[in-house]
């Protein structure tokens, strides 16, 4: 009996569909259902999920592991709003053309956004100039700002906190960098830990809150070798 009623405390599944429209949202069916609730469902069909009532054109959605937020970007803006909430409210919409590449941070405190890149990013005179931003969701005021150019899926998110927000790893041309994982909008400080490798192409960090932290890192083969695969602490 212990098993169903945990299973029954589960939230129901949120499904995301495309549709001719852009994208919809709905609620699927809760882990268990009563017999008026299993009725009730075959007779509605799925529920529209609060959060995103209608289909919405959009370029990027992400979901956060937890499944309490979601992330979203269209041509011009990007976007945060909680998830199964009666009244949902976007945390904060703001202006950010050419977003490509959403990743909400795992306490969901931060939201980082990748746009393509454009010659106006690199503009000195420019208020957080660059193309990779971290966003705060609460408020979406721009904390930090990089220049990224090119972006791989293999290597996305190019910021890494760990489970409890403590700690990030940013990855740089040949070189991780463990930083402290709070940004506050002011100048960031130097990195805590460096780890130079050339060549560098990917790395992930261990899932979580346990330390110490492990890294894995990924070197693609050079001239005549095989590639190489680190894990280190």
């Amino acid at each position: 009996m212990a098993q169903f009623s945990e299973a029954a405390a589960l939230p129901p599944l949120r499904l995301l569909l495309g549709v001719s429209t852009g994208l919809r949202a709905v609620i699927g069916p809760a882990t268990q259902l009563s017999e008026e609730e299993e009725a009730a469902l075959k007779a509605t069909g799925l529920a529209p999920e609060p959060a995103l009532p209608e289909p919405v054109a959009l370029n990027i959605l992400h979901v956060a592991e937890s499944g309490s937020h979601l992330a979203a970007a269209d041509a011009e803006e990007v976007w945060v709003q909680k998830m199964g909430v009666e009244a949902p409210e976007a945390t904060f919409r703001v202006a950010n053309p050419r977003t490509l590449a959403l990743h909400l941070s795992p306490l969901c405190t931060y939201l980082l956004a990748w746009q393509r890149w454009d010659q106006a990013d690199k503009d000195p005179a420019a208020q957080h100039g660059g193309n990779l931003k971290v966003f705060r969701v609460e408020d979406g005021q721009i904390l930090a700002s990089y220049m990224l150019r090119a972006r791989r899926n293999d290597a996305w998110p190019a910021i890494q906190w760990s489970a409890d927000e403590a700690f990030c790893v940013r990855m740089v041309t040949n070189e991780l960098r463990i930083e402290r994982g709070l940004f506050g909008g002011e100048a960031r400080p130097e990195p805590l830990a460096r780890i130079r490798l050339e060549r560098l192409q990917g790395f992930a960090l261990s899932p979580g809150a346990s330390y110490p932290m492990r890294i894995a890192t990924y070197v693609p083969a050079g001239k005549g070798g095989s590639p190489a695969r680190r894990l280190g602490l």
